[in-house]
């Protein structure tokens, strides 16, 4: 029988599995006489190191559902194996090969970006996003320049682990000025994503925030002693 197939339900709380249908009277199913009277599954409850198998459905009573749905007793981040086989008026067939399951998902999006002035430089920050049932491993943190597009910079690295332990991270006014094209008062916009072994998020941004300074100029004319001053 054909291995089975991770759900679209599987989630950091919960684990689905799918499997095909034998056609009844193919030679699949045992012959042109014969029909398919039970999908047996099994899987591990997530103890790799044993070898026992444990029944979730079809063995008894006899069942021709195609999926299976597990809410209670699941563990995030955990890994699951399953196995099938179908059964005819003759007996059970050869389990499938089996499907490993990992009960996680990519992160969510940060719910929010920051971006706020901090002496001279502008300190990006966000909001832990949900992880998923794995840990967020990394960061992509860009910057919109004067055109458009976005790029990184090298103190705003996310793969640190000082910036996925404390989500947040600095760049000079300056950098942004020389690299990024920006003008003074323009407003800085980061986007931000989180990253775990499942796949990226989607990216938030924020939409107000720092704008860019610059140093005040040098006087124009040159200081001189007020009336005031004297050698006391």
């Amino acid at each position: 029988m054909a291995i089975p197939l991770r759900g679209a339900l599987t989630s950091g709380t919960a684990v689905q599995v799918t499997w095909s249908a034998f056609t009844s009277g193919s030679s699949n199913a045992g012959g042109a006489t014969t029909t398919i009277i039970s999908y047996h599954l099994q899987w591990d409850a997530g103890n790799s190191a044993s070898s026992s198998w444990l029944d979730l459905q079809g063995l008894s009573p006899t069942s021709t559902a195609l999926s299976f749905l597990r809410t209670s007793g699941i563990t995030g981040g955990l890994t699951y194996r399953f196995r099938v086989r179908a059964r005819n008026k003759y007996g059970y067939g050869s389990f499938s090969d089996v499907l490993t399951v990992v009960t996680a998902l990519a992160p969510t999006a940060p719910s929010t970006v920051t971006t706020a002035q901090e002496v001279s430089n502008v300190k990006i920050s966000w909001a832990a996003p949900t992880a998923n049932g794995v840990s967020v491993s990394e960061y992509q943190i860009l910057i919109r320049k004067k055109d458009g597009s976005y790029a990184s910079t090298a103190t705003c690295l996310g793969s640190s682990a000082a910036v996925v332990t404390n989500r947040y991270c600095y760049v000079s006014f300056l950098t942004l000025r020389s690299d990024f094209g920006l003008a003074i008062n323009d407003v800085v916009y980061a986007k931000v994503r989180a990253y775990n072994s499942m796949g990226w998020s989607a990216y938030t941004e924020n939409t107000s925030g720092a704008t860019i300074k610059t140093e005040p100029s040098t006087p124009s004319t040159s200081m001189i002693s007020g009336p005031a001053t004297s050698a006391s």
